[in-house]
């Protein structure tokens, strides 16, 4: 995904060059809505083959008005600059549309989250479809260069939203796993507690044995609790993001750094719950 936010990044600063004159319309592709992340993922790799395309194109066709310079090589560098940005608007779509199936369909995402970044998401998306309609009422290659310097600025509100979501997307994995990890801890105290206060001499365990297991209990509940405090501070580091709006770039790392960390603290206390489970069903 990082990949794909650097080919964004490249394509949204290409220049264009300037002569004068007319104007190019052509029918454009509805934006797909409520698709899977799969098909989202193939449509963008279609829209960058087709920009490719595109701008190979506008590259000919203003090579050939710059030696030429005749009214017809500029009409037809004009139409070819103005489906080269048609194209390269359609990627910026494309990319939105990947990123909001994926915080789709996300696991352990806060319902509040998911549907503040589908919404944010979906204000781009709106920008660019209006943006790149629009383009087809410019009347010169002069218009159609402050429109894609307008395109180009507008992406500094894409990147922090792309590093947000793929934060939270990072941040919702780790969630779902704390959460099934938490349900498992708790049944297994319960039982633990029921085996304790169960009088029957073939139901109870030694005093020795609920020592081990109380001890792997405190354990797996200290990694616990040290994974939650890792959680909270790659929130701290997300919401940095939402605040700074402008390239963060070089926080989106140390985020994973922290939620790598928070990880591993849950899978030792795993470690301890299978050890737990697995000395319950042991005989002594």
């Amino acid at each position: 995904m990082l990949k794909k936010l650097i080919i964004l990044a490249f394509i949204l600063t290409l220049g264009i060059f300037v002569a004068g004159n007319p104007v190019y319309s052509q029918e454009l592709p509805q934006e797909d809505t409520e698709i899977t992340f799969d098909q989202a993922y193939a449509n963008y790799m279609g829209f960058i083959e087709e920009y490719n395309k595109a701008h190979d194109e506008y590259i000919l066709k203003r090579a050939q008005h710059l030696k030429f310079q005749s009214l017809v090589s500029k009409q037809a560098a004009f139409d070819a600059t103005l489906l080269m940005l048609q194209k390269r608007d359609q990627v910026v779509i494309s990319y939105l549309n990947v990123l909001e199936a994926k915080v789709r369909e996300g696991r352990g995402i806060p319902d509040a989250k998911r549907n503040d970044l589908s919404f944010r998401i979906d204000e781009e998306i709106e920008w660019f479809s209006y943006h790149r309609d629009n383009l087809t009422t410019t009347g010169s290659l002069d218009d159609l260069v402050a429109d894609s310097k307008l395109a180009s600025s507008r992406q500094l509100a894409i990147d922090p939203l792309a590093y947000e979501a793929m934060s939270v997307l990072s941040q919702g994995k780790i969630t779902d796993f704390s959460e099934r990890l938490d349900g498992i801890f708790s049944e297994l105290k319960s039982k633990l507690e029921t085996i304790r206060e169960d009088e029957r001499e073939e139901y109870s365990f030694s005093s020795s044995k609920f020592q081990i297991l109380d001890r792997w209990i405190f354990e797996a509940d200290g990694r616990i609790v040290r994974g939650e405090e890792k959680q909270n501070e790659a929130d701290l580091l997300i919401g940095q993001i939402v605040k700074v709006k402008k390239t963060v770039s070089g926080s989106y790392q140390p985020i994973l750094t922290i939620l790598d960390e928070s990880k591993l603290y849950m899978s030792e206390a795993n470690l301890f719950l299978k050890e737990i489970i697995k000395q319950v069903k042991t005989e002594e």
